[in-house]
């Protein structure tokens, strides 16, 4: 499988926020930045394989950054769980 990319933006209120998409064989790297001069934050990583029947939804885990990186881990959780692929998520978006 070649390495595919694709892109996109939307604007959300006042910001344009620009999504980029880099498919591999088995994972696929998602970033989102606001186009504003904001460093890295939070790294996230979900995997689409359940560890158990008791849990709904993929196991994922913050790589970089504090807990500030929730909406990092979250979403890369449930695009694993629609994609069926590990996803890596950067997110580069201002607090506020």
């Amino acid at each position: 499988m070649a390495l595919e990319v694709e892109a996109f933006s939307e604007s959300l209120g006042e910001s344009l926020v620009r999504y980029q998409f880099l498919w591999l064989e088995s994972s696929v790297w998602v970033w989102v930045n606001s186009g504003r001069s904001v460093p890295m934050g939070a790294m996230a990583v979900s995997s689409p394989i359940q560890v158990s029947t008791m849990e709904r939804d993929p196991p994922s885990s913050i790589l970089i950054g504090t807990l500030d990186g929730e909406f990092a881990k979250r979403v890369a959780r449930k695009l694993a769980k629609r994609f069926g692929l590990m996803v890596y998520m950067p997110s580069s978006l201002p607090k506020n």
